[in-house]
């Protein structure tokens, strides 16, 4: 071994995990010293010996000692991680015991690796993780020949292995919920379960014997009912009752992973028209702040826009010193290239909420071409700033540069092109009306013949020229 892998072994014994087992630093410390003196060269019974003396045991003791470090230097050898991953030394040493019949490594281990899984934070691998310990105990049973035992760790691998797969199906039908509402058909194996499956009775049993494995089951079976019936508002208030269970017992991924979905069913809600459910948007968002989860802020993820989300949000309900506040401590953590351009869209938009439009102009001027969802937004609001402002000249020049920007810029989808096409030309016609080119009439004529679903903000001009359509 290089003097690095000597280290890094030193480190690897000092695991709490191996040294609960035994302590190895005193056969460590000799047999580097006669390495260091090149002693392995001669006989091996005086290396013995040397090492019989320094750690005061007699020559067999020694020869089992040596076998037992052996086997840990194997598990280093073939890549045990040594930034003490968790669970996997213990798995490491469990797989490497587990056929010793007698070996009280292995009981010890399996006994410390199940608390460890109690006591950690709970993801998405729980399930799995017991899966794997408690194959580890049929193993060591039957070849200890205890079968009573053997047969408690089989009922236990069974249990665990239904509630993974159970609850993958959850997950993948949560998935596929979700794509289907956003256009995109995903046909897998798992949606020929459905509600054909008696869920709460197949987990009633971990009701009273674990409330944290019971609460997360829950969880996944209310949200995937909150998915497939937006009428029935009882799933997504059951959701947040049990993710309050386990928030605390949850690792900060997983409690990410829960929010975003139950943000985008309440999206969904106001998406039908039910807008109590901004109240509930804002509730979740500030909950998983205050709990420090914001990873997905930080992530190159266009066109979804978590950050711009949450603004909209807060700025619906006039939560305004709320937003200035979140720009403010949160806008750190974007991506450094979206950073600017998401700060100045997020501060015009609180100074068109505050009615301040020739400030928020500003703003929206200062964004970059080179991102079409960020240039398109900011030039959309500097429309509906100049039509606020009555500058219905500069409006019409605004219209004609986005729409010459749509035109030549290829990477905008096919879709997205022909939907602010569309928008431009509403615009248009809005502002012909304001600025005296066209009648009443003409309006309710061009609004009549196009699409109905129109974004907010056009209807919201609608309203404002007087035009009911």
């Amino acid at each position: 071994m290089s003097e690095t892998e000597l280290r890094n072994l030193k480190i690897f014994l000092n695991f709490e995990e191996v040294r609960a087992v035994r302590n190895f630093s005193k056969i460590y410390d000799a047999l580097v010293y006669l390495k260091t003196i090149n002693f392995f060269d001669g006989d091996d019974n005086k290396s013995l010996e040397y090492i019989g003396a320094v750690t005061h045991s007699k020559k067999n003791t020694v020869l089992t000692r040596l076998s037992e470090l052996y086997k840990f230097i194997g598990i280093f050898l073939a890549g045990a991680n040594l930034t003490k991953n968790e669970l996997k030394i213990n798995f490491e040493l469990l797989d490497r015991f587990k056929f010793d019949r007698t070996n009280k490594i292995f009981e010890y281990t399996f006994n410390q690796t199940e608390n460890k899984i109690k006591k950690l934070p709970f993801t998405n691998d729980t399930f799995r993780n017991y899966e794997t310990l408690y194959d580890y105990g049929i193993a060591h049973s039957f070849a200890s020949q205890n079968y009573d035992l053997y047969l408690e760790m089989f009922n236990k691998k069974i249990d665990f292995s239904t509630l993974n797969f159970f609850t993958s199906i959850l997950g993948i039908l949560i998935e596929s919920i979700q794509q289907k509402i956003n256009g995109y058909s995903l046909e897998t194996l798992a949606n020929t379960f459905g509600d054909k499956i008696d869920y709460e009775n197949i987990f009633r049993k971990f009701r009273d014997s674990d409330e944290m494995l019971y609460s997360y089951i829950m969880l996944l079976y209310n949200l995937y009912k909150a998915f497939t019936d937006f009428n029935e508002p009882k799933y997504y208030f059951n959701t947040r009752k049990f993710h309050k269970k386990i928030l605390k017992h949850s690792t900060g991924s997983l409690n990410s992973d829960l929010y975003l979905m139950q943000i985008n069913y309440c999206i969904n809600q106001t998406n039908h028209g039910k807008k109590e459910f901004y109240d509930e948007l804002f509730d979740i968002i500030n909950e998983k702040l205050e709990f420090g989860i914001y990873e997905e802020l930080k992530e190159i993820n266009y066109p979804v826009n978590h950050f711009r989300d949450y603004v909209f949000i807060a700025i619906r309900l006039k939560k305004i010193e709320w937003v200035k506040n979140f720009v403010n401590k949160y806008s750190v953590y974007l991506p450094g290239e979206f950073k600017q351009d998401e700060i100045n869209i997020s501060s015009g938009l609180i100074l068109m909420e505050e009615k301040k439009f020739r400030d928020a102009l500003k703003y929206f001027s200062r964004v970059k071409k080179t991102n079409y969802i960020y240039y398109t937004d900011s030039s959309f609001y500097k429309i509906r700033c100049y039509y606020n402002l009555r500058m219905y000249e500069e409006g019409f020049e605004e219209i004609a540069r986005l729409r010459r920007y749509i035109e030549y810029h290829d990477e905008i989808p096919a879709l997205s092109k022909e939907l602010f096409m569309d928008n431009t030309n509403d615009m248009t016609c809005i502002f012909r009306y304001a600025s005296g080119e066209i009648k009443k009439s003409d309006v309710e004529y061009h609004f009549k013949k196009t699409r109905e679903n129109r974004k907010n903000w056009i209807s919201e001009m609608l309203n404002q020229a007087g035009i009911s359509i």
